[in-house]
């Protein structure tokens, strides 16, 4: 289940996960090996849950929950103490690394945790629901960090990766918001699952837009040369789509959605209008506030793209629902 968006290879971190005993993070100082190491502990065991859990192993598969989880805490703290510790610019893409490394892990949990709602029960389903929540703030903030070292300065050869790790963390996640709608179509969840899985879904859309915000800095900011900011440039484009492709797939789910439901995700829709200033659906197909029809919906404004600034001929530019007109042009 483990999908590395980073080109670290899977040896490496066989390697470093051997090396450093389960209890490192406690008594030795911290690196980006034992963050890396820490986020693919935390990978094999939310996949080992999720394999139990569909086993009807419940104990078993909420007692490797509880690991994945403090081992995901142990590699954001080491992440955390590189980038107190970092002075120079060697020491600050060690940091940015090691946030990539549990970044990526918490972006995987979220697909995988929303999947273990559909065997989870009781105390353990609300234990569940309200993760997702924290492992998206968790992403956002890998987001933010990566950023900043960024522009604190970072060694010039580790600049492709950290914007391409960038690129990778804010794209893709529309898929994530119809997967917790889904969730709540299904009437299976406990009241307090629905909450949480509600509040997720909220936050999600509202981490899109600051995923934006921070593609924009640092698009209009100098710390990345223009071969780095032609990525980013479509990464932003894609984040803008991908809010809009989350909106429908609230609004393409409504009608299957209990009466109570409704009425939140509706709320969640006002906020996403209120949030972007778009004319967001109406759960139903009502149309939109504003009068302007269902589909169509313009991106938000912000920093423009650059301009001129050429697409490049490699990376495909994401494909998905066709990227509103307002969006400024790339070039």
């Amino acid at each position: 289940m483990f999908h590395l968006k980073h080109p670290f290879t899977a040896a490496a971190v066989a390697v470093a996960a051997l090396a450093l005993p389960a209890s490192a993070a406690a008594h030795s100082d911290p690196s980006l090996g034992s963050a890396r190491a820490h986020a693919e502990r935390a990978d094999t065991y939310l996949d080992r849950a999720l394999s139990q859990l569909e086993r009807n192993r419940d104990r078993s598969a909420e007692r490797s929950y509880d690991r994945a989880r403090l081992e995901l805490r142990r590699g954001e703290a080491d992440a955390q103490r590189l980038r107190r510790a970092a002075d120079t610019g060697a020491e600050r893409s060690r940091a940015a690394r090691a946030y990539w490394a549990v970044g990526d892990q918490a972006d995987e949990n979220i697909e995988v945790l929303v999947e273990m709602l559909d065997g989870a029960r009781g105390r353990f389903e609300e234990k569940v629901a309200g993760v997702i929540d924290r492992d998206l703030l968790g992403r956002d903030r890998a987001i933010r960090l990566i950023s900043a070292l960024i522009e604190d300065g970072v060694n010039e050869n580790a600049l492709g990766g950290l914007t391409a790790a960038l690129e990778s963390l804010t794209s893709e996640r529309a898929g994530e918001v119809e997967a917790m709608a889904a969730a709540l179509t299904g009437g299976e969840l406990g009241s307090g699952a629905e909450d949480e899985v509600e509040d997720a879904i909220e936050d999600a859309v509202e981490d899109q837009g600051g995923a934006a915000r921070q593609l924009e800095e640092l698009l209009a900011g100098d710390q990345v040369p223009e071969e780095g900011k032609r990525g980013l440039a479509i990464a932003l484009a894609a984040v803008n789509g991908e809010r809009v492709e989350a909106a429908q797939a609230l609004e393409g789910l409504g009608e299957r959605m209990p009466q109570g439901v409704r009425v939140e995700v509706g709320e969640i829709l006002d906020f996403v209008r209120e949030m972007t200033g778009a004319p967001v659906p109406s759960i139903g197909g009502g149309g939109s506030q504003g009068g302007a029809p269902t589909g169509g919906l313009p991106v938000p404004g912000g920093l423009p793209v650059p301009e001129g600034l050429p697409i490049p001929q490699g990376p495909p530019i994401p494909q998905g629902p066709p990227i509103p007109g307002g969006l400024p042009s790339l070039g």
